[in-house]
C-alpha cells in the first residue's frame, strides 16, 4: 500500500480521536459543574435548616426569658411557697417546652417547684453560661442533666455524660431582684420539643441537628446515637464563633462518606445549632443527570466512531478492490497460458489470431499453422451448412452459442470436442473478436456409450422389482423410481420422476432423518433406518429403507428400497402398549378363575413389599390387613360377580406388617362365552392422599403460623356456641383482641420478629382461657377469644369476661424475649356478650370490633364493652354525613356575619360565618357538622360555596356608598387552600363578580403552616398579586414559626378568644397578648381580637395597642337582613 492512499485515512482517524477527547472533556466539565451546583444547594439547605431552628430555639428561650419577669409579682413575700408555686404551675401551662420551673435559694436548693419531687434537689449552677458577674439577670443554659426532671436526674458531665436514647433535659436559670432579695428561677428545657420540631422538616435519613453550648458542651442532638453533656471544645474553637456569627463548610468523614455542615450561633444565647446533610444524599439528582448526561454522551460518540470506522473501512475496500482486480488481470494471462482446454481468439472476419499450448496439444496445430486462418480448417465433414448457419445466427443474437461437434485432428483422426464460442464487445456494443473454448469429449461419449447399454439392463430390472425402488440424485430428487415404489406412494411414474424425498418422507422435518439421508452418502456401504412415507392420498405409512451409495453418470447417487413395515408396527405398539400398561405407577395383579395369584407388576412389589416369586400361585387374602370382617368380603364378591366389577377403598397389610390404605380396583375378564377365566386387579397407596386430606382440613380451618383456628372455624364454632346459649340459657362473650403499635415493631425488627411475637400471643392467649373456649387468630394481630357457659345473670357474666380480659392484659403485658430482643406488647380488647336472644354473627362481630376501637381512643393497653350507645352515635354520624351531602343541593346552608369595629366602634367589615339549618334538626352546630365535613371532603364544595356567597355579597355592598368600604373576611379550610387551583378559584370569583379584591380578607390558621410552608407562600403570593388580603386567624394557639410569619405576606393577625376571655385578671394572657400586639406592629401588621364580650376586656385590649375588635360586646353573628339593619344604625350614629 503507497503512503498516498494511507494518508486520508490516518487523517480521518486523528480528527476522530480529537473529536472523542473533546466530547469527553466537555463532558468531565459538565458532571464537575453539576456536582459542585449539587453540592452548593446541599450547603443552602443545611443553612436553611440551621436558621430556622436557631430562630425557633433563640424565640422559645427569649420568650421564656420574657416570662420569667412575669411568674413572681414584685409585691409577693419569697417566703410565701404556696403562692409562688401556683404561678410556677400557671405558667408552665402556657409553655410545652419545659418539663418544670423551680425556685432556687441562694444556696442553690429548690425550694419550690411544679414537680414536688424536685423540692430539696441542689442544683449547681456556677458552671452555667454566660459566666456569673454583677448583673445576673440574664439567662444561663447549664450542662444537660440524665432524667426526666431533678427530682429524678443527674448533672453530666464531660466525663460521664448522658447516655444514647437516655431521657434528658437542660437546666436554664435566671435571677431577679424583688425588692432586696435574689430569686433564681430554674427551667428544666425539654430538648425533646426541639427534637421533635426538627424531625417535621429534617427526617434522621437526611441529616442531623447538634446544639452546642460556646464552650462546646453538647446540649441536644437528633442523632440517637449521641450522648448530651459530651464536651466538644475543639469543634466549636474550629468555628470562630468569637470572629464569625454564621457559616457552612463541607467535610470528609472517610470511606467515601461526607457531610454538608452549617453552623449559627444565637444572637442572644451563648449556643451555637450545627445541621450536617448527608452529602450522598444532596447528591442523589447529580448522579441521576450524570447517569442521564452519560447514557446521551456514549452512545452519542459511539454512533459517530461507528460511522467513522465504516467510512475508513470503505476506503480500504475501493484499495483492495483495486489491487484485486490487478491480480484478477494476472491470474487471467495465467490461465489462458494454462488451460487444459483449448482457446481460440478470432478477429471479425473469424482470422484466428490468438491460441494457447492446449489448442496444439488437442488438434496437433503449432500456432504457426493456424494464425491468419478460418478455424474450418478443422472441420472433419460430418456436420452441414446449415449447423454452420445457425451457429453462427445464434452467436450474432446471442452472443454465445456452444455444443458439441466432431473435428478433424492434424494427423487426420477424428476426435469429439465440446465448443463454447462467445462475441466479445467493447463498452458503446461494437464486436471486437470472437472468443472459442474447446473441450475433447471422445472418452467422455465412449464412456456414455457403455452407460447406456448397462442402464437398459438395469431397467429391465427396476421395472420388475418388489419393494420400491428408487434412484435419488445428493439433492433427494428422484432420477429413477420402479413401479413397486409408484404403486406403493399413489402416483404415476411420470409424477414420480424429479419429485424431491422431502414430498412423500413424512418425517424429513426431523433432523436426524435428514442427517441419515446425507450419511447414506458418505457411507461405503449397506445403510438401513426406519422412516414414514406420505402417500398421494395423505395417508402415512411406515417404511424400512435399505439404501446403498453408487456413482451414475460420474455423478454421486443413492440406490433406496422402501420396505412397507406398517402391519408390523402396529403389532409393535400393541406389544409396547400392553407392557407398558402393566408395568404403570399403580399396582397390578392378574389371578385365574380360581384367584391364583399369576402375574403381578413391580409397582406391586414397591407397594406390598412382596416380590412376583413370593406371591405367584397364592390367593390375594395374605394381603389382609384383618381391618374387614367377613360381610365386607362377601359383599365385595357379590358386587364382582353381579355387575363383573369392584372398586373401593380398602384397608391392607404389607409384607412388612405395616397397615396402609389402598385404593383397590377389581374387573372380571371374560372369554367369548361369557364365563370368567381371569380376574385382573389395579391398586394404588393412597396413605399420601390420606396425610393430604388431613392437611388440606388444617389448612382450611387452622392458621398456619400460629396453630389457632381461623375465621372460617371460628365462625363455625360461633354458630353452634350461640344454638347451645338459646338451649341453656347461659350467656357466653366474643373478645375482639388487637395488638398496640405491631406495625411498628414489623417495621423497626422485621416480619420474621413479628412471626415470633404472633406465635408467643397465641400460646399465652391459650393459657388464659379454658380447655373449653375458642382462641383464634383472624388475620394480622387481630385475635378474638370466645368464651361459653358463662352466667346467665347478665351482671355476672360480664364480670367473669372482664375477668378473662384483664387476665389476658396483665399476661400479655409481660416481657416477650424473642431472639436477642426483648420486647413489650400490649393488647387494646372489645367485648361483647351473647345469651339464648337471637343474634347475628356479624353484628357480634362489629359490636366487638367498635368495642375494641373504643379501648384503643381510651390510650391502648385496655379492655372496653360494647355500649349501644357507640352504634347509635355511628348511626347518627352516619345519618348525619348523608344529610351533610345533600345539604348543597337542597340550599339548606346560610352566611350569618359578625361585626367587626374599629376603636371608635365604627364597622369596618365583618366575618362570615357558616350556619347549616336543616328541615328537621333545626340549626346544626359548626361544631358538629365541621369536622364531619373535613374528614368527608366535603369541606371542600362547602368552602368553595361559601367563597362565591362571599364574593356575592361583597358585590352587593360595593354598590352602596355606606358600605362599599367594608372588609369582609373568610375563613378557608386547610384541605380547601392545599388544593391546587385554589388560587384559580378564587380568581374566578373576584372576576366574576367584579369585586375589589381588597375587600376580600381570607382567615388562615395556624395550623396551615405545620407543613408545606413554601407551598403555601406560593399561593398566598399568587393570590397578594391580585390585592387578596390575608388574616393569621386564631394567633398565638400554635407554635408557629417567627421566622416563616415574616416571610408570609400576612395583612393582619387576630388574638384568639382564649387570650381574650381571662385577659382582665390572668397575667398570663395580658403577657401574651401584649406581646402579639408589639409583634404585629414590628412586623406592620394590623391586629384584630376575637371574642370581646365586656367593656373590661376593650378597654384593655384598647390601651395595649388593639383598635380592632370582634365579639358578643358588638353583635352576635346574624343573618344578612338582620346585619344589614345593624349596618345602617351604626352607620347612621356616626354619620
Amino acid at each position: 500500500m503507497n503512503l498516498r492512499a494511507l494518508r486520508p485515512r490516518h487523517a480521518l482517524l486523528a480528527a476522530l480521536a480529537l473529536f472523542v477527547c473533546a466530547m469527553f472533556s466537555f463532558t468531565g466539565y459538565t458532571l464537575w459543574r453539576l456536582h459542585a451546583t449539587a453540592i452548593f444547594n446541599g450547603l443552602e439547605i443545611s443553612e436553611m435548616h440551621t436558621r430556622s431552628f436557631e430562630d425557633f430555639l433563640t424565640q422559645s428561650l427569649r420568650v421564656t426569658e420574657l416570662s420569667a419577669t412575669q411568674i413572681v409579682p414584685q409585691d409577693i413575700d419569697v417566703r410565701d411557697l404556696r403562692h409562688i408555686e401556683a404561678g410556677l404551675v400557671n405558667k408552665l401551662q402556657h409553655a410545652p417546652y419545659l418539663r418544670s420551673i423551680s425556685l432556687l435559694d441562694k444556696h442553690g436548693h429548690i425550694v419550690a417547684s411544679t414537680d414536688r419531687a424536685n423540692i430539696g434537689v441542689l442544683v449547681d449552677a456556677s458552671s452555667y453560661l454566660p459566666p456569673a458577674a454583677a448583673d445576673q439577670e440574664i439567662l444561663r443554659i447549664g450542662q444537660p442533666w440524665s432524667g426526666r426532671d431533678f427530682g429524678d436526674g443527674r448533672a453530666s458531665t464531660p466525663a460521664e455524660p448522658v447516655g444514647a436514647e437516655a431521657l434528658n433535659f437542660i437546666p436554664i436559670t435566671r435571677t431577679l431582684m424583688l425588692g432586696k432579695n435574689d430569686v433564681t428561677l430554674l427551667f428544666a428545657l425539654n430538648p425533646d420539643y426541639f427534637i421533635n420540631h426538627i424531625l417535621l422538616t429534617l427526617p434522621v435519613d437526611a441529616g442531623t441537628v447538634e446544639v452546642m453550648r460556646y464552650d462546646g458542651l453538647l446540649l441536644m442532638d437528633t442523632d440517637v446515637k449521641a450522648r448530651p453533656g459530651t464536651l466538644h471544645a475543639k469543634a466549636v474553637h474550629d468555628l470562630r464563633l468569637s470572629e464569625i456569627e454564621s457559616g457552612r463548610f463541607q467535610q470528609d468523614l472517610g470511606d467515601g462518606r461526607g457531610e454538608l455542615t452549617a453552623f449559627r450561633a444565637s444572637r442572644l444565647y451563648p449556643f451555637a445549632v450545627l445541621t450536617h446533610i448527608d452529602r450522598t444524599r444532596a447528591l442523589q439528582k447529580w448522579q441521576a443527570e450524570a447517569k442521564t448526561l452519560l447514557a446521551v454522551v456514549i452512545p452519542v460518540l459511539l454512533a459517530i466512531s461507528l460511522l467513522a470506522m465504516a467510512f475508513y473501512r470503505r476506503l480500504a475496500q475501493n484499495e483492495a478492490q483495486r489491487r484485486e482486480a490487478e491480480r484478477l488481470q494476472r491470474i487471467n494471462a495465467t490461465v489462458f497460458d494454462s488451460s487444459a482446454e483449448a482457446i481460440i481468439i478470432t478477429d471479425l472476419n473469424a482470422n484466428i489470431i490468438s491460441v494457447n499450448p492446449a489448442f496444439t496439444q488437442i488438434t496437433g496445430y503449432s500456432p504457426e499453422d493456424v494464425l491468419g486462418k478460418n478455424p474450418r480448417i478443422l472441420s472433419s465433414g460430418q456436420q452441414s451448412k446449415g449447423f454452420y448457419r445457425e451457429l453462427w445466427e445464434a452467436l450474432l443474437r446471442d452472443n454465445f452459442w456452444q455444443g458439441e461437434l466432431v473435428n478433424r485432428h492434424k494427423n487426420g483422426s477424428l476426435y469429439n470436442i465440446h465448443l463454447s464460442i462467445s462475441a466479445s464487445r467493447d463498452g458503446t456494443g461494437q464486436l471486437q473478436h470472437f472468443i472459442g473454448v474447446t473441450t475433447d469429449i471422445t472418452e467422455r461419449k465412449q464412456h456414455e456409450s457403455e452407460l447406456r447399454m448397462e442402464s437398459e439392463k438395469n431397467m429391465v430390472l427396476l421395472r420388475n422389482a418388489s419393494d420400491g425402488i428408487h434412484i435419488l440424485d445428493p439433492d433427494g430428487n428422484i432420477i429413477e423410481a420402479s413401479d413397486s415404489f409408484c404403486s406403493m406412494l399413489g402416483y404415476q411414474r411420470n409424477e414420480m420422476l424429479g419429485m424431491n424425498v422431502c414430498q412423500w418422507d413424512a418425517d424429513f422435518s426431523d433432523p436426524r432423518i435428514v442427517k441419515l439421508f446425507r450419511d447414506q452418502f458418505t457411507n461405503k456401504g449397506r445403510t438401513q433406518f426406519e422412516t414414514r412415507h406420505r402417500r398421494k392420498d395423505g395417508t402415512v405409512i411406515d417404511v424400512e429403507i435399505s439404501g446403498y451409495p453408487l456413482q451414475l453418470h460420474g455423478k454421486p447417487a443413492l440406490f433406496n428400497s422402501s420396505r412397507d413395515i406398517t402391519e408390523r408396527k402396529k403389532i409393535e405398539v400393541e406389544i409396547q402398549i400392553a407392557a407398558t400398561a402393566f408395568e404403570a405407577q399403580e399396582g397390578m395383579l392378574i389371578t385365574d378363575a380360581d384367584r391364583n395369584i399369576l402375574r403381578v407388576n413391580r409397582a406391586f412389589t414397591d407397594i406390598t413389599g412382596y416380590s412376583a416369586e413370593e406371591v405367584i400361585g397364592k390367593n390375594p387374602r395374605i394381603l389382609s390387613s384383618g381391618l374387614h370382617d367377613s360381610h365386607f368380603y362377601a359383599a365385595m364378591w357379590n358386587t364382582l360377580v353381579a355387575t363383573g366389577a369392584w372398586k373401593g377403598e380398602i384397608w391392607n397389610k404389607r409384607k412388612n406388617g405395616e397397615v396402609y390404605p389402598e385404593r383397590l380396583a377389581i374387573t372380571a375378564v371374560k372369554d367369548a362365552r361369557g364365563v370368567v377365566i381371569n380376574y385382573v386387579a389395579s391398586l394404588s397407596d393412597i396413605t399420601l392422599h390420606k396425610a393430604a386430606e388431613d392437611e388440606i382440613r388444617s389448612l382450611a380451618f387452622f392458621d398456619p403460623l400460629t396453630g389457632l383456628p381461623n375465621r372460617r372455624l371460628l365462625m363455625d364454632r360461633l354458630q353452634q356456641a350461640l344454638v347451645a346459649s338459646s338451649r341453656s340459657g347461659k350467656a357466653g362473650a366474643l373478645l375482639f383482641l388487637d395488638l398496640d403499635n405491631f406495625k411498628n415493631l414489623n417495621d423497626t425488627l422485621g416480619h420474621d420478629i413479628g412471626d415470633l411475637l404472633l406465635q408467643q400471643v397465641a400460646q399465652r392467649l391459650k393459657n388464659c382461657v379454658r380447655e373449653g373456649d375458642t382462641v383464634a387468630r383472624i388475620g394480622g394481630d387481630e385475635f378474638v377469644v370466645m368464651l361459653e357457659d358463662l352466667s346467665a345473670e347478665s351482671i355476672e357474666a360480664a364480670s367473669q369476661t372482664e375477668a378473662v380480659g384483664w387476665k389476658i392484659i396483665s399476661t400479655l403485658n409481660k416481657p416477650y424475649h424473642l431472639e436477642k430482643f426483648e420486647v413489650h406488647s400490649t393488647p387494646s380488647i372489645g367485648a361483647t356478650l351473647f345469651d339464648s336472644r337471637p343474634q347475628i354473627i356479624d353484628d357480634l362481630f362489629k359490636q366487638a370490633d367498635i368495642a375494641m376501637y373504643q379501648a384503643k381512643k381510651a390510650g391502648r393497653n385496655t379492655m372496653r364493652f360494647f355500649d349501644p350507645q357507640m352504634q347509635d352515635t355511628l348511626n347518627t354520624r352516619t345519618a348525619l354525613e348523608a344529610d351533610l351531602r345533600k345539604s348543597i343541593e337542597r340550599r339548606e346552608f346560610n352566611l350569618f356575619y359578625q361585626i367587626q369595629v374599629d376603636e371608635m366602634n365604627r364597622p369596618v367589615g365583618a366575618e362570615a360565618l357558616i350556619r347549616w339549618i336543616h328541615p328537621k334538626r333545626g340549626m346544626v352546630s359548626p361544631a358538629e357538622f365541621i369536622p364531619l365535613a373535613e374528614e368527608t371532603d366535603l369541606i371542600l364544595n362547602i368552602g368553595l360555596w361559601v367563597l362565591q356567597e362571599a364574593c356575592a355579597q361583597l358585590k352587593t355592598w360595593q354598590n352602596n356608598p355606606l358600605t362599599r368600604n367594608l372588609v369582609l373576611a373568610v375563613n378557608v379550610s386547610a384541605k380547601q387552600f392545599r388544593q391546587s387551583d385554589f388560587a384559580t378559584q378564587v380568581r374566578v370569583f373576584v372576576e366574576k363578580y367584579a369585586i375589589d379584591p381588597s375587600k376580600l380578607k381570607l382567615e388562615l390558621t395556624e395550623s396551615m403552616l405545620q407543613e408545606n410552608i413554601e407551598d403555601t407562600i406560593l399561593i398566598m403570593n399568587a393570590l397578594k398579586e391580585i390585592g387578596v388580603q390575608f388574616s393569621l386567624d386564631d394567633f398565638g394557639t400554635g407554635y408557629s414559626s417567627l421566622q416563616y410569619i415574616k416571610k408570609l405576606p400576612l395583612n393582619q393577625l387576630k388574638i384568639d378568644q382564649s387570650f381574650v376571655h381571662d385577659l382582665d385578671f390572668d397575667r398570663d394572657d395580658k403577657a401574651i397578648v401584649r406581646a402579639i400586639i408589639a409583634m404585629a406592629k414590628s412586623l406592620q401588621l394590623d391586629v384584630i381580637a376575637e371574642g370581646v364580650e365586656t367593656q373590661e376586656q376593650r378597654q384593655l385590649l384598647l390601651n395595649k395597642g388593639c383598635t380592632h375588635f370582634q365579639g358578643y360586646l358588638f353583635s352576635k353573628p346574624l343573618p344578612i337582613r338582620e346585619f344589614d339593619a345593624l349596618l345602617e344604625r351604626a352607620i347612621e350614629l356616626h354619620a
